[in-house]
């Protein structure tokens, strides 16, 4: 029965480290092979039957069969590439082009099993092949990383549920230069090279320098520099429109594990990032990053990451997006491995870490951070928030509604808002609960509710609800009131003062959208 390979460990890091530089051509025909053959999200998705890529934990691959329908050299290469299974040499050889595989092994992309040299196991084709890392589509790319997490510096998978979230929620307006920290597969910096001018990747580990190096190759991305660097260590006074980061948040006691360990807090990586946005994040620049903190008896997180700014904090909007969260005990006895007793010495060092922060309770979540162009004459007090994020947000959409606070906040005076034309939100959702009176289901109850970017549920009155859905991005707030009083929808004593206030509340829940224009971006 086949089984996964697992790279074993070397006496040294050259040794034991995958992937090897060739020519372009190697990459770029193999890029080709890849397209040509549909080695995408959408076709692996569906000959594996997963709702997405990013559902790989459901899968056994043992029991793998594919529809006897799909191409032959699709269902070969998610065997070799994705299922990380030993395929016979002549399965290999009759599917893939000579020319192709040859780049293959010279990249080292595939390896003859038993650690024989190629040309040895063309000698009699009863050998095997097998793929040292695990190679699979994100998007348009093809990314190349560790699957098995053994060593301390394994490359994290960028089909991991964690990285797909943090992924999705890269904003994606235009920039000049951006910076991709803790980049691991360099995925982010994939991504944010289609969007920049400049990028560049920074992982203080080698391995992860090194794969991002060659998945730069392997996707033709020529605007992205790959530094081995502690955090800022090698940017010098480099700035940078756009910054993400995906740090290690674990805490732990050892830091022994580069891709998992962030101090025994968890925050070691993350308050760093902050403290040097400062120096190394422009004016009008944003910031981004999937993370984990505490909240204390003295600050919430966001209230904390907001003192780690230092003396120009007042320059920055905070926003945490909350995912989930967790008890100190709950993490701590995860963290232990499970066993709560007297003599788990991890556990009681553990507790003893987060009671002297005075912990709360764990929060995971997204981390957006504005820095504004003109903090000088800027009135606005800064923003510190915390919204619960909902599955939906990206961060296109995240950075419309900060700055729509912001609009809301610089409103010299609320008749300001009569001639705005404002849009009804595209996931803008009504859930009526019906109660039975004199034998017949009427509508008791109108919830309005939204998902993006965060989830929020307001009950409203049903007048309200149908001038809600009259917002068409067209009619300005002036327009809409006018046309409820003729309607006779509103109360006499809903006047046009009370009607503006109605409509900055459904704007700043998110029911309502301005248009870019109209937010000057």
């Amino acid at each position: 029965m086949p089984t996964p390979h697992l790279e074993q460990t070397a006496s040294s890091a050259e040794e034991r480290m995958p992937l090897k530089f060739g020519r372009s051509e190697d990459f770029a025909g193999i890029e080709a092979f890849l397209r040509h053959t549909g080695y995408g999200e959408e076709n692996l998705c569906r000959i594996l039957r997963i709702p997405e890529i990013c559902d790989f934990g459901k899968l056994n691959p043992d029991t793998f069969a594919a529809d006897p329908q799909e191409p032959e050299a699709l269902v070969l290469l998610i065997r070799i590439f994705f299922l990380l299974l030993d395929v016979p040499e002549t399965e290999v050889r009759r599917l893939i082009p000579a020319s192709t595989l040859d780049s293959l092994l010279t990249l080292d992309l595939i390896r003859p099993a038993g650690g024989a040299p190629a040309a040895a196991a063309s000698m009699d084709g009863q050998g095997s092949f097998w793929a040292p890392v695990w190679l699979y589509p994100v998007g348009d790319f093809f990314v190349v990383s560790d699957k098995e997490k053994s060593l301390p510096d394994s490359v994290f998978p960028a089909v991991s549920p964690l990285t797909f979230r943090f992924l999705k929620r890269i904003d994606t307006a235009s920039a000049s230069e951006s910076l991709d920290l803790c980049c691991g597969s360099g995925v982010a910096a994939l991504v944010l090279s289609l969007h920049s001018r400049r990028v560049i990747a920074s992982d203080v580990s080698t391995r992860s320098a090194h794969f991002t190096r060659f998945n730069c190759r392997l996707n033709s991305r020529s605007n992205i520099q790959v530094l081995e660097s502690d955090l800022y260590a090698a940017l010098g006074n480099e700035m940078f429109d756009r910054i993400v980061a995906h740090p290690p948040y674990v805490p732990s006691l050892s830091n022994l594990v580069v891709w998992r360990d962030g101090g025994e807090t968890g925050e070691t990586l993350i308050r760093s990032i902050v403290e040097g946005l400062g120096r190394h994040l422009r004016p009008g620049g944003a910031f981004h990053s999937a993370c984990g903190g505490f909240d204390t008896m003295q600050e919430d997180f966001e209230q904390r990451v907001r003192s780690w700014l230092g003396e120009g904090h007042a320059a920055f909007d905070v926003l945490f997006g909350l995912e989930f969260e967790k008890s100190p005990w709950q993490l701590a006895t995860e963290l232990a491995g499970g066993t709560v007793n007297s003599s788990n010495e991890n556990l009681r060092r553990l507790l003893e870490v987060f009671a002297s922060l005075g912990a709360k309770k764990f929060v995971i979540g997204s981390l957006y951070l504005e820095r504004r162009p003109e903090i000088e004459s800027d009135p606005l007090p800064p923003f510190t928030l915390r919204k619960q994020l909902s599955p939906q947000a990206g961060g296109t959409c995240v950075r419309h509604f900060l700055r729509s606070l912001r609009w809301l906040g610089r409103l010299g005076r609320l008749t300001d808002l009569q001639q705005v034309k404002p849009k009804l939100a595209p996931t803008f959702r009504v859930r009526i609960t019906h109660q039975v009176q004199q034998q017949e289901l009427v509508p008791a109850s109108f919830v309005a509710e939204t998902a993006r970017p965060f989830q929020v549920e307001t009950r409203l009155e049903s007048d309200m609800i149908s001038i809600l859905l009259k917002c068409d991005g067209e009619t300005s707030f002036s327009e809409l009131f006018q046309g409820a009083q003729e309607a006779r929808s509103l109360p006499e004593q809903v006047t046009l003062q009370v009607f503006l206030q109605f409509g900055v509340r459904m704007l700043e829940l998110g029911y309502l959208e301005l248009d870019e224009s109209t937010l000057g971006f």
